[in-house]
């Protein structure tokens, strides 16, 4: 992301300029294990710009590793579940590709379902 503040492990808050593909997430310190199912739950509040779109990667801009691909995100409550596709340690990483963005995530929380 262009500007990352505020980093908890519950929460942050990000913007994107637009510019080219832009990353954030958690610390990469998430145990994946291929063919487990994880859930992600979290607020956002969209202060401007599109929702940024989420999914399991080996870390802040390596690659995904859940079977179904990266999910829209939307304001409010979100809950979104994801299957590893590689046992791996990694993050859930919110990806802006290349749009303008701002928003803030609280209550997050990752958790194998």
């Amino acid at each position: 992301m262009t500007t990352f503040a505020n980093g908890t492990p519950t929460g942050f808050d990000a913007t994107s300029n637009g510019a080219v593909a832009h990353f954030a997430g958690t610390a990469d310190e998430i145990p994946y294990i291929s063919g487990e199912e994880y859930t992600a739950s979290f607020d956002m509040v969209l202060n401007s710009g599109g929702a940024p779109a989420v999914n399991l990667t080996s870390g802040k801009t390596g690659g995904a590793i859940s079977a179904g691909g990266w999910q829209a995100a939307s304001a409010g409550s979100n809950v979104l579940t994801f299957t590893a596709s590689s046992t791996t340690t990694g993050v859930l990483n919110f990806r802006a590709n290349a749009f303008v963005t701002d928003f803030e995530i609280t209550n997050l929380i990752v958790y194998k379902t």
